[in-house]
């Protein structure tokens, strides 16, 4: 009898230990340590861009590097098609 009195109250013990760190929707409760430390930030990062690519293209696209416009803005690295007066070929390149 009294083992089963112990073990139930270590259980119930646990069960209200348990609650405690959660919201009554089921969410973690960010003031506590031990949820902080579980949901704290990623791990991950992100993919390196700094490597070159190769547009094996010939010489129809121009690999366009980043750049700052006068006013400030910075544009993004991208592909153009190469200057040549032709309207008809400024096609968008297809990735």
């Amino acid at each position: 009898m009294k083992k089963t009195v112990l073990i139930f109250s270590a259980m119930l013990l646990l069960a209200f230990g348990v609650n405690a760190q959660t919201k009554k929707d089921g969410t973690p409760d960010m003031r506590y340590k031990a949820n902080k430390q579980t949901y704290s930030t990623p791990t991950y990062s992100a993919p390196k861009t700094t490597t070159p690519r190769n547009y094996n293209n010939g010489g129809q696209y121009k690999v366009q590097k980043g750049y700052q416009k006068s006013n400030g803005t910075y544009v993004a690295p991208h592909i153009k098609t190469t200057p040549d007066n032709k309207k008809w070929n400024n096609a968008k390149p297809k990735y």
